[in-house]
């Protein structure tokens, strides 16, 4: 449904340049909720570039989705039980890392006697 409740993170490529989106993550069009104001200006660009899915596949009036991206692959890890090293992806590296970005913010804000930004939507 693409709530406008949530902040939807899309997943990256990372570092590699030009970014692109990463092949196991997607984005979309609410058939729900419509497009709010702060998204109008993106939602007209995309609409009209000249590759586009046929017309049918989509609701153009509806709220885009993701919100934001962040990088999804290539994550190092170490497994603790083997002691190996191995990279892991997907948007559950992806939401962590754009979590992470928010709460230091918010953590700057509050240091500096300031709100915390609220809700990102």
């Amino acid at each position: 449904s693409a709530s406008p409740y949530i902040t939807a993170v899309g997943g990256t490529n990372g570092a590699a340049l030009p970014e692109t989106s990463w092949t196991g993550s997607s984005g979309g069009f609410s058939d729900v909720f419509p497009v709010p104001s702060w998204q109008a200006d993106a939602v007209a660009g995309y609409l009209a570039r000249d590759d586009l899915p046929d017309a049918s596949l989509f609701n153009s009036t509806g709220r885009g989705f993701p919100d934001i991206s962040a990088a999804a692959v290539s994550f190092p890890v170490v497994l603790t039980k083997r002691g190996v090293s191995t990279s892991v992806a997907g948007t559950s590296c992806a939401a962590p890392t754009a979590g992470g970005i928010f709460g230091l913010l918010n953590d700057a804000r509050l240091v500096a006697g300031k709100t915390s930004l609220g809700v990102l939507n």
